[in-house]
């Protein structure tokens, strides 16, 4: 799955959640930001929900 404008990353992870939720998967999750601190945001809420 791919979020062109990802900002904090939860989209992708609200995505994730709910397509598990319904018994399917997806294996890999890439997003993409231009601010650069909004992307570090992202990074972070990724670390803290894959680990």
């Amino acid at each position: 799955m791919l979020d062109f404008a990802c900002g904090s990353g939860s989209l992708l992870l609200n995505v994730r959640r709910q397509v598990n939720k319904a018994g399917g998967a997806i294996g890999k999750i890439f997003g993409q930001e231009k601010n650069i601190t909004t992307y570090n945001l992202a990074r972070m809420n990724m670390l803290l929900h894959f680990t």
